[in-house]
């Protein structure tokens, strides 16, 4: 798979799921599984399959598996 984009807005979108992760507080858990959805959902668009598995991987580590 070849990304679809890569232009500077995707990079900020990156940035800011990447903020909203390190600093959302872990007993919320709602909201940081909203802000991991978001973040699958960006690299499903715009992103290549790699780069899907990598975050994928990432939030089934850092959550429960079942919920996301």
């Amino acid at each position: 798979d070849q990304p679809r984009s890569r232009g500077l807005g995707d990079v900020y979108k990156r940035q800011v799921a990447e903020r909203a992760l390190a600093r959302i507080n872990f007993r919320h858990e709602t909201d940081k599984l909203n802000v991991w959805g978001a973040y699958l959902n960006l690299e499903h668009r715009f992103g290549d399959s790699s780069s899907l598995a990598a975050i994928l991987k990432r939030a089934l580590r850092e959550n429960d598996a079942r919920a996301v």
